[in-house]
Order: C-alpha cells, then structure tokens, then sequence
C-alpha cells in the first residue's frame, strides 16, 4: 500500500501554496536530499502543476536534510536571498516545520506563505502564528485500514 499517490501528493502540495498566496509571486522548495526518490518525483508533479499558476515563479530549490535547524538556516538565507520571495514549500517532515519557524522568526508571517508534507504536531503552531495557512499529509488511519483489507483479500 501506498500512503497516497505521488501526483495527488504534488498538485495539492502546490495547490495549497498557491491559495495562500493567491496565484501568484516568487516561491521556492526547501527539500531534504537531493536523491530522494519520492521527494523528487513530487517535485516533478509539483513543477507540471505549476503551468495552471502563470503568475507563480519558483526561484530555487534547495536541499536541508533531514535537519530542522538545517531548514531553518536555509530558509533565512532563502529570505536574504529573494527579497519578492512569496512563498515556500516545506517539501518533507523536516523542512516544513523549519521553512515555518524561520518565517516566524523573521516576522514575515502574513508576508510569506509556508507550507508542505509535514505532521500536525509539528505544524500546528504555524498554523496557529499565520505563517502557515495549511499543509498536506495523508491519513494513516486509512492507511491502516486499507492495508490490512487489502492483506484480508489477498489470495
């Protein structure tokens, strides 16, 4: 079984970016490793979505591991570095949370958008600060449920 399908994982990742800033501005990817299989590919969905969004630009794609601070850092130089920057996509569980924080940190909550794949406790207060206005992750409670029907079926 698969968590969700990694298309569906990409459109919505850049769909919701795209609501928070309203279809258009400067944005960039903060992922973890760069020969990350599945982060990449959503990646490649996320840059195909892109064609429905003429007036979003991304300016870079940059990798922080599987580090928070790391995301963190990356991000504040994301924020040197593209003064139009409009948005970001926290592409994993550990870079959304640091893409957030460093918004946070910076006062820019309102101004740029965060968002990405990333879990409710780690997200919440981001959520709650303004620096994200949603995020993407997949129920894992279906998940379960349909591993073990499909595992019931299996001949």
């Amino acid at each position: 079984m698969n968590q969700a399908l990694q298309d569906e994982i990409g459109y919505t990742t850049l769909d919701e970016l795209a609501k928070a800033m309203n279809s258009e501005g400067e944005f960039a990817i903060v992922s973890c490793g760069p020969t990350a299989w599945n982060l990449n590919t959503w990646i490649l969905y996320e840059l195909q979505r892109l064609a429905n969004y003429p007036k979003m630009k991304l300016v870079t794609i940059r990798y922080a591991e599987e580090d928070v601070q790391m995301a963190i850092n990356v991000m504040l130089d994301l924020i040197n570095a593209f003064p139009n920057l409009k948005g970001v996509i926290g592409q994993c569980s550990t870079s959304a949370p640091g893409v957030a924080e460093a918004v946070d940190q910076t006062g820019k909550a309102g101004k740029i958008f965060a968002t990405g794949i990333s879990v409710p406790s780690m997200m919440s207060k981001y959520v709650k600060s303004g620096a994200v206005k949603s995020f993407v992750l997949w129920n894992p409670v279906d998940l379960g449920y349909l591993t073990v029907w499909a595992a019931k079926y299996l001949p």
